[in-house]
């Protein structure tokens, strides 16, 4: 038992450790990109919009600065990010991450111009999800 335990853990840390060293790098234009689409994002869907402001206004001063440029790696870049971001929205629950595979999935969803074969129709046969509509009392729908 402890020695299948062992050799468990040590494919373990070797597959994470090939998964790691796989990690996406980017591009001086792709780091501004990314940093104006948070920016963004912050704009469009914080909780606080006066936050998001100064948020966007703080990130958008870094990018000038050129502050964000020499982070190549999305994961040291993310933590970077929240790590900035977290005491000035004042929110402990605000997180930035890189997730490979969340990227992977979106980049093949965005390199294919239809969805892939039958998810449309799936997704339909759930009705997306929504089980019913109906509105409840205060006028809540």
């Amino acid at each position: 038992m402890k020695r299948n335990l062992a050799i468990l853990s040590i494919l373990l840390a070797a597959g994470i450790g090939a998964f790691a060293q796989q990690t996406t790098k980017l591009s001086k234009d792709q780091v501004r990109q990314t940093v104006k689409q948070l920016s963004a994002a912050l704009l469009a869907t914080y909780v606080f919009p006066e936050k998001a402001e100064n948020a966007s206004v703080f990130l958008h001063s870094k990018i000038d600065s050129g502050l964000y440029d020499n982070i190549p790696d999305p994961n040291l870049l993310a933590s970077t990010l929240a790590s900035q971001l977290k005491p000035l929205l004042g929110d402990k629950h605000f997180r930035v991450v890189y997730n490979p595979l969340l990227e992977k999935e979106i980049l093949s969803y965005n390199n294919s111009l239809t969805p892939p074969a039958g998810e449309l129709q799936s997704e339909m046969k759930k009705n997306f999800y929504f089980r019913k509509v109906e509105m409840l009392p205060g006028n809540i729908g």
